[in-house]
């Protein structure tokens, strides 16, 4: 034991020595190990942040549709708009004995691109993601008023929008944000509100671009701005359900029946009870009854319904999507083999240099098993320094970088220990290192004494 920490004692002199052309191959390996971890911890917050964006709901109701399609659209608004189903069964499920809470979410209207979802205070209350987070505003407060609107971090960000600001909904699902050849009526309505003295260059009441009618008979207010949450919450706008019956008076099926006017003091005598609704999420008393209540829910003869549970399905979707996440694993694998093999070629080409080094160890005393060991203790610990280094570089940049990532790409990192798949990487870097020390350590253990010490130049 000795005799091996005497040589690795040697090898650190020797590896000092060589400190400049050492570094860069710390460098390499140092780079190699934060790629392999960074895109392993990025594809597994990812494919966290997906399958948490809906977090302690036990089923989605909505109407019987597929069920991937309704996740898709109620969760992360992508797809078609599925059926409505009537708001009484939202109530009907409220009174349920095994039924915690409920949130209504209607949605189909849009804003410069962004999804409106309109729902009540239960959502504030009780909506949880990543593990059960639950929402905040970072400033302002949650809708009030008839016409308060509540707004998602990105969208806030994105159309530079602050408490106070008036809006206007569009009817339909708008896809374009950013168009510039596109006219947006409502951009021009809530010029003429935010900015009296703009003159508008339509009528009011014009349809827009793609048929999207602008509500701007009723601006809404901006009351309240989410945080970040790396979920679909930050691009979504969230206004009441009184909300969306006001501005849709006149209209029967999604198609305006009605060319009268009508204002803010004429809502008195009409009936703003929600109607009808996307979805309903709903969360249990306890969880060992989510089958039993979804066979109850899909079994009432009122309305044909069906109860979903989330996180299976978005389990699923993640399987038919997460072909590219193996994809960035095996590039990541092979940058870090490359790193590796530059390891190797570095110690190997150092040979030529060093043999008559080597020689002289073994003139003095120094058996064969002596000069493999030192060569290998050297490429070992070449590659623990640069492991050690790259992932603490790596986790000090998420730390650092953390809140950014979430507020600018949506990206929630959690600054956690590493996890298994995590140790398993860095021990593999290390076998790898050793393995690529072997080759030019069983070329120095085949040296002999005389071929060290009769080099030719």
């Amino acid at each position: 034991m000795k005799r091996f920490f005497y040589l690795l004692r040697l090898s650190c002199s020797s590896a000092w020595n060589r400190r400049g052309t050492l570094g860069l191959v710390i460098l390499s390996v140092v780079f190699s190990t934060m790629l392999l971890l960074g895109i392993e911890k990025a594809r597994t917050q990812i494919k966290e942040n997906f399958i948490q964006a809906l977090s302690g709901t036990d089923l989605v109701v909505g109407s019987k549709t597929g069920e991937i399609q309704l996740i898709l659209f109620s969760i992360f608004h992508l797809g078609e708009l599925p059926a409505s189903i009537d708001y009484s069964s939202a109530e009907a499920l409220i009174q349920n004995k095994d039924v915690a809470w409920t949130i209504p979410l209607s949605m189909g209207d849009s804003h410069r691109g962004y999804p409106v979802v309109a729902t009540n205070e239960s959502f504030y209350d009780h909506y949880q993601y990543s593990l059960g987070k639950k929402i905040a505003l970072v400033s302002g407060k949650a809708p009030e008023g008839l016409f308060d609107v509540c707004l998602g971090s990105e969208v806030a960000r994105n159309l530079g929008y602050n408490l106070g600001t008036k809006i206007v909904l569009s009817h339909g699902l708008d896809s374009n944000k950013d168009d510039p050849t596109t006219i947006n009526y409502s951009s021009h309505a809530e010029k003429e509100l935010n900015d009296p003295g703009h003159a508008a260059s339509h009528e009011a009441g014009e349809h827009g671009h793609g048929g999207h009618h602008a509500h701007d008979q009723f601006p809404f207010t901006v009351t309240g701005i989410l945080a970040p949450t790396g979920t679909p919450i930050d691009r979504s706008i969230y206004v009441q359900l009184g909300a969306i019956e006001a501005i849709h008076i006149g209209w029967v099926s999604g198609v305006q029946v009605s060319d009268i006017k009508v204002t803010a003091k004429d809502l008195d005598r009409f009936d703003l009870h929600p109607k009808k609704l996307t979805c309903v999420l709903v969360g249990l008393k306890h969880k060992h009854l989510i089958f039993r209540v979804k066979q109850e829910i899909e079994a009432t003869k009122d309305e044909p319904l069906i109860a979903t549970i989330p996180s299976v399905v978005m389990d699923e979707i993640w399987r038919m999507i997460g072909t590219s996440e193996r994809i960035l694993l095996l590039i990541s694998a092979f940058v870090t083999m490359t790193g590796l093999a530059s390891l190797a070629a570095v110690i190997l080409a150092g040979l030529g240099e060093r043999r008559r080094e080597l020689a002289i160890l073994r003139s003095v005393g120094a058996r064969p098993l002596d000069i493999l060991t030192l060569l290998l203790s050297e490429g070992l610990l070449l590659v623990l320094t640069g492991v050690i280094l790259g992932t603490l570089i790596l986790y000090a940049l998420i730390g650092i970088l953390a809140p950014a990532l979430v507020d600018k790409y949506g990206i929630l990192f959690h600054l956690d220990f590493p996890t298994v798949n995590e140790w398993y990487f860095i021990l593999g870097i290390c076998i790898a290192g050793c393995l690529a020390s072997l080759i030019p350590a069983i070329r120095a253990y085949k040296f002999s004494l005389s071929d060290g010490l009769n080099v030719t130049v």
